[in-house]
Formats: structure tokens, C-alpha cells, sequence
């Protein structure tokens, strides 16, 4: 269930959200419909956080400069909390003036003493000066590039002046400070949006932006929340482009500047997933053409290849079923399984089967740990299947059977094996091996045990195989064919039968094994009268080995009267 406004009080702990409401929010911003920014203090530390939601109320995304690994921290339960009207803003209460005390002032004041008190004014506050000069001649200016970043950049100054770190309160006043003065130039950008001369002075502004982000002493995002926000104001902006040739020209301006020799701008890239979303399908698949068409491109050149950028223009393709037109041109990222795994799966769905067979056998080689073979392993067992590989199959499972411990797989492994003296061997390993990890909570082990035991007709074992570990389903499952070959060394079992859920059980198998209580007792009454039964409880309560029976036993006792 994804988190939204309505579910957060259930879907997330008490404790985070007892943890969250300690927290302060300050300055909350909805920078655009959606997008809130804000600060969140806990104790003398305060974090940069900002959630984007949906229409619906649901959360599509939640940032914060904590060093928290939770999926969704404490910082950002406080502004949800506070988005959701559940928490307050801490701030002054003001009383609101019935006439503002500066208003006589200024009407009365001469022209000549105003100007010589504003120019006072301007000269201790550069910040000031600066928003003042551009507000007087930046309304119908035709800006540069270098004047663009000349301003971006006093902005800064102005604010900082000598200090070397900055807290959330100056953070704020330069993004207050170029809200206003980059106000004229994005509004001459979304109003012509296809002239490049007018996309480059946005462009500029951007990168100005980020280049200070980075030089600035700060692990805010109220910067990089900053850029967002721009970009975010003009989806529309270029979506509302009648004319088809003007709007590839504008969405090709960003497609075109997205690699810059080594660096890689994923914001524009996420940037045009944002117009892709609100794009008929003709131009959908015109932008996705293009930015796959310069993704495959930069395989050769000498651009410092981020996963994250394959992992978008992948997520893309995938999204707008482009991948069976484009599937040659993603690879494989070392160490990134989610990934490989959804590039492989994608693969097998349009049967590119040979393809996704060479990235399994690649990855498999270059894993340390047997372990993270399993999900190549599995998509090897569905590929050889589809193929009628048997030798290619059998290998596999051999290797994935330690894993999953599937009978089907067993019987496909051992019927293959021709040396009698090698299938013995084989069968005592794998049954060792399953009975010590069914005392490890792994139900599909020990249902394997039974199974096997069952498929070779050696009851009396299986009864020997009942312990604490095995679930009660099982033991319902094959009663009846244990009680036929034993049915006073299946009573003893029974009864010494502990229950050992540990941390590898969960609470469904629990209850699963509760459920079957009723039919075993059931069960029970075909092979054993009650007078026997309850005698046998009886007898077993004055031996010290039957004191600590399992919960079935407990069940009898108290079904049947039999004080314990």
C-alpha cells in the first residue's frame, strides 16, 4: 500500500511517528501545487526536507539531508505530519496593525529626504541594492548569459558575505533573493520557449545554480529543490506548444544538454520523464527515440556512464513499451541486481532468450556469494525450460536446489543421474542438507523431507523427523499414512513434539499450524479411541520428558478435560 495523507497514523510506526512529532517545522513552502519545502528542527539540528504529492494525496517523493538509512525518517513523518494538519507551524503570533505606523511617515516625507534615506539603506545591505537595481531595470531587459550568472552570483554574495558555512535562515534568503531577481528571465523563457537564445539564459541560470550548490558549504536540498521547482513550472510551458515542429525544438534543446562531456545532467533528463508523462503518444515516442537514440551513442564515447542515468532512460523504455525496439542497447550493471534482474526479466517477457541467458551466465561468474546467483539461477530454470535445454536445466537446478529445496526438481536431477553410487551420495547430501536447514525455520526444506519420505514409502522415518520445527500442516498432511505404519511411535512423537518458532518463522505459518488443530484431532479419533487417549495424556504428564508438549498437545488436554 503506498504511503498517502489519509493512511501515514496507520501505515507508519507509532514510534516514528512519536519520534516525528518531537520535531519543529519551519518556513513551509508549497513552491509549486504539490511540492512542499521546509525546515525540520530536532533539538539544535536542522534538516532540509521536501515531499512531492499526487493528486490523490499519495506520496511520490520525500527527500532529507539526514544520515537516516529508514526509507522515510522521522524528519519527513514531522512535515507530513504538518501537511496533514496534524501539526503546527512554531511561529510568532502577530496582532494585525489597524494602519500601518509607516504610512504617514512616507506620506509626508519629501521626495529628496526619501531618496537619501534609501540610498542610505542600499549602501549597508548589498542584498537589498542588488534585488532594488534589478527590479528597476529588469522588466524588459534582454539578458546574457554572462549577465545571468554575473547576477546569480553577487545574489550569493550579498547574502553570505565573509561566512564560510550556511545555516537554513541564509539558505532561504538566497533562494528569496533569486526567486526575484531570476523571476524576468524564466518568465521570457516560458514565454518562448523554442528560441535558444532565450532556452541557453535558462540553461545558464540552472547550471549557476548547481555549480554554487556545490561550492557552498551546505548538505541542504533547498538549492537542488530549488532548480526543480524551475523546471517543474515549465512542463506545461512547453506540453502547451501547438505547433509540432516548435515543440521538438524546445524538448530537443534539453535532450541535447543532458551529457556535457563527463557530467551528466539527470535533472534534465527527469525533467523530460515529466513531459513525457503529459505527451500525446506520437510525441512520447518521438522524445523517447531521441533521448534513447543519444543514450546509445555515449556507450563509445568517453562519458563517465552513471548507473543512475542507464537506470532512468531503462525505467523509460520500459514504462512506454519501447524496450522490445531498444533492448539491445542496455546492458548489465555490476553490483546493481534490482536492476539486472528487471533488465533480464524484461528480456525473457519479449523472448529474447538467448540474450537474457548470457547476461545470467555473466553475472553469475562475476558474484563472490552463491547466494546472489539465486534470481539468475531461477530465470536460467524458466529459460532452459522454454528452450528444452535438459542438460543446461539439470545443471541449473542442481545449483539452485540447495535454495529451494523443490521435490519437482529432485526427481528431474536424480532420475538423470545414470551411476547408481553418485545418486546415493547425492540423495544423503541433499537430505542432510535440508533436514539442517528445516531446524533453521525453512519450511520448503522440511517439506522436502517429508515429501522424500513419502515418495520412497519410509514412514517410520518421517514419523523420526517430527521435532520442534515441523509444522503441524505437514504432520496433517501425511497422518494417515504415518498412523498405518506406526501409530504408537507416531503417539510418542506427538507428545514429545515441542514448538520452536524462532525469528525464521513467521506469525502466518503460526496460524496456519493453529488452523489444522481441529482436523488432527479429527484425525486422531479415526486411529485412537478418546478412552486412549486420554490415558496416554494421563501417563505422559507424570513423565518429565512430556511436560513441555507443543501447543497441539495443549489443545488435546484442554479439549478433552485431561488436567495437566
Amino acid at each position: 500500500m503506498e504511503l498517502n495523507l489519509k493512511n501515514y497514523t496507520t501505515t507508519l510506526t507509532k514510534e516514528l511517528l512519536k519520534l516525528a512529532g518531537k520535531n519543529t517545522i519551519r518556513e513551509c513552502d508549497e513552491v509549486e501545487k504539490g511540492y512542499y519545502v521546509a525546515y525540520v528542527d530536532e533539538g539544535a539540528e536542522s534538516f532540509d526536507v521536501s515531499i512531492t504529492l499526487l493528486k490523490n494525496g499519495e506520496i511520490k517523493d520525500a527527500l532529507c539531508d539526514c544520515t537516516n538509512n529508514q526509507h522515510f525518517c522521522r524528519h519527513k513523518a514531522a512535515l507530513l505530519m504538518h501537511i496533514a494538519g496534524e501539526k503546527k507551524v512554531k511561529k510568532t503570533v502577530t496582532v494585525r496593525a489597524k494602519v500601518s505606523k509607516s504610512e504617514p511617515l512616507l506620506d509626508d516625507a519629501a521626495l529628496h529626504e526619501l531618496k537619501d534615506w534609501i540610498r542610505n539603506v542600499l549602501q549597508k545591505n548589498a542584498d537589498l541594492e542588488l534585488a532594488f537595481i534589478h527590479h528597476f531595470t529588469a522588466k524588459h531587459r534582454q539578458f546574457t548569459p554572462e549577465e545571468i550568472t554575473k547576477t546569480t552570483q553577487d545574489a550569493v554574495k550579498a547574502v553570505v558575505k565573509n561566512k564560510k558555512n550556511l545555516d537554513p535562515t541564509l539558505l532561504k534568503k538566497i533562494i528569496d533573493l533569486w526567486t526575484e531577481l531570476h523571476a524576468p528571465i524564466v518568465a521570457q523563457y516560458q514565454t518562448d520557449a523554442i528560441n535558444e537564445s532565450q532556452f541557453l539564459n535558462f540553461h545558464t541560470l540552472l547550471e549557476c545554480c548547481l555549480a554554487i550548490n556545490e561550492s557552498l558549504i551546505t548538505s541542504g536540498i533547498k538549492i537542488t529543490g530549488y532548480v526543480d521547482a524551475l523546471l517543474k513550472k515549465c512542463v506545461e510551458t512547453i506540453s502547451d506548444i501547438y505547433d509540432e515542429t516548435g515543440w521538438a525544438i524546445a524538448t530537443g534543446y534539453f535532450v541535447e544538454q543532458i551529457l556535457d562531456k563527463r557530467k551528466i545532467r539527470l535533472h534534465y533528463l527527469q525533467h523530460l520523464q515529466n513531459i513525457i508523462s503529459i505527451s500525446t503518444e506520437a510525441r512520447r515516442n518521438l522524445l523517447i527515440d531521441r533521448i534513447i537514440s543519444q543514450y546509445s551513442k555515449t556507450r563509445n564515447d568517453t562519458v563517465d556512464y552513471t548507473s543512475a542515468y542507464t537506470k532512468l532512460v531503462f525505467d523509460i523504455a520500459v514504462q512506454y513499451s519501447m524496450f522490445e525496439k531498444y533492448y539491445a542497447v542496455f546492458k548489465p550493471i555490476e553490483w546493481s541486481n534490482s536492476y539486472n534482474e528487471k533488465l533480464i526479466e524484461s528480456l525473457i517477457e519479449i523472448k529474447q532468450y538467448k540474450l537474457a541467458e548470457n547476461y545470467c551466465l555473466k553475472q553469475i561468474a562475476g558474484n563472490y556469494k552463491e547466494e546472489y546467483n539465486i534470481p539468475y539461477l531461477i530465470f536460467l530454470k524458466g529459460i532452459y525450460t522454454i528452450s528444452k535445454n535438459e542438460n543446461g536445466l539439470a545443471d541449473v537446478l542442481k545449483q539452485l536446489f540447495p535454495y529451494t529445496f523443490n521435490f519437482d526438481d529432485y526427481l528431474y536431477i536424480f532420475t538423470r543421474m545414470e551411476d547408481e553410487v553418485q545418486k546415493k551420495k547425492w540423495r544423503t547430501k541433499i537430505l542432510s542438507r535440508a533436514r539442517s536447514s528445516s531446524r533453521s525455520y525453512n519450511a520448503a526444506a522440511a517439506a522436502f523431507c517429508f515429501r522424500l519420505a513419502d515418495h520412497e514409502k519410509k514412514y517410520t522415518k518421517m514419523i523420526e523427523y517430527i521435532d520442534g520445527y515441523t509444522g503441524y500442516h505437514l504432520i496433517l498432511t501425511y497422518f494417515e499414512s504415518m498412523a498405518l505404519t506406526d501409530k504408537t511411535l507416531l503417539i510418542r512423537a506427538l507428545l514429545n513434539k515441542t514448538d520452536e518458532y524462532g525469528w525464521g518463522s513467521s506469525t502466518a505459518e503460526r496460524e496456519k499450524d493453529k488452523e489444522t488443530f481441529p482436523k488432527l484431532y479429527q484425525k486422531m479419533l479415526e486411529y485412537y479411541t478418546i478412552d486412549y487417549l486420554k490415558a496416554t495424556l494421563k501417563q505422559a504428564q507424570n513423565n518429565y520428558s512430556y511436560r513441555y508438549s507443543g501447543s497441539f498437545v495443549n489443545y488435546m488436554k484442554e479439549f478433552m478435560g485431561v488436567n495437566s
